[in-house]
């Protein structure tokens, strides 16, 4: 399906909300996550996305103040929540 450059906007905004909804859902009551749990997550919720997709809208996610987290070991990507 081809997009036009009216419902790109619409598109990716529905994507995005998808994938918010999926990292939200998968941070409840987690103290830590690795990375690759959150992408696993995701993607069984979302079908496949677009790599860097999940931890794009994790970025977003902390940016808008919905969710805290830190790195605590960049090696294995492992984050605490906070």
């Amino acid at each position: 399906m081809k997009t036009t450059t009216t419902t790109q906007p619409t598109e990716l905004k529905r994507v995005t909300s998808r994938i918010a909804n999926a990292v939200m859902a998968f941070c409840q009551g987690k103290s830590e996550f690795h990375a690759a749990a959150l992408r696993e997550h995701v993607d069984g919720e979302c079908g496949a996305t677009a790599p860097g997709s999940a931890d794009r809208v994790l970025r977003s996610l902390r940016a808008q103040g919905l969710l805290d987290y830190k790195c605590i070991n960049r090696r294995d990507s492992l984050y605490q929540l906070l």
